[in-house]
């Protein structure tokens, strides 16, 4: 499998550190902060499909290698949202337990790190972006960065997007998640979220 150590995916580990995978990512979402936007009002997330996983293999041919069935977060939104849809950038802060690789169980937890922009209300979202993956200790994987994009629909945030770096390269990164409380912040609205679908590389396995 994919996710089996390489001479590319160590300099991935060495290269990000949970610091140097903020920066990374936070860069990348400065630079691109203009155009963004409207790349966002234009992407499209099979929704149903990223609620759809789970530890079997998918009727359409997709299976989790490595997935955390329970996370929980937030999602930093600046400016503040409003009733009106408007352009953001939007900072996800996770963590996931209760982690599995190849259907085993391990014992740590797992942390995401993402920088996102796009439009958003108080009630909806269109985004795209970057996220970082730091898998459980256990699992003695090197982190995955993955480009995502993030809709909603009926009150729930799907994303699905493609791995470009570190573990599971080439495969895909899907979740969703639903809202359980907002408050203001200084400059934005901060959103609690927790997961209603794993947070799951999934494997094409035709």
């Amino acid at each position: 499998m994919n996710h089996l150590r390489s001479t590319t995916a160590t300099a991935v580990r060495s290269v990000f550190s949970r610091r140097g995978l903020q920066a990374v990512v936070l860069a990348g979402v400065a630079a691109a902060s203009i155009g963004a936007a409207t790349a966002a009002s234009a992407s499209t997330v099979p929704g149903s499909a990223a609620k759809a996983v789970s530890h079997n293999v998918r009727p359409n041919g997709w299976s989790p290698a490595e997935e955390c069935l329970s996370w929980s977060g937030t999602v930093k939104f600046f400016p503040a949202l409003t009733g009106t849809s408007q352009t953001v950038n939007a900072v996800l802060n996770a963590t996931g337990t209760n982690c599995q690789i190849d259907g085993q169980q391990q014992g740590n937890s797992a942390t995401v790190f993402g920088t996102l922009t796009g439009s958003a209300t108080k009630s909806s979202a269109r985004l795209t972006g970057n996220v970082a993956v730091t898998w459980p200790s256990d699992a003695q994987l090197d982190p995955t960065i993955a480009s995502i994009s993030l809709t909603s629909a009926s009150g729930v945030y799907s994303f699905t997007g493609s791995i470009t770096a570190g573990a599971f390269a080439g495969n895909e990164l899907w979740g969703s998640y639903e809202k359980t409380g907002q408050s203001a912040i200084s400059g934005g609205t901060s959103e609690k979220i927790l997961g209603s679908a794993p947070f799951a590389v999934m494997e094409d396995l035709g």
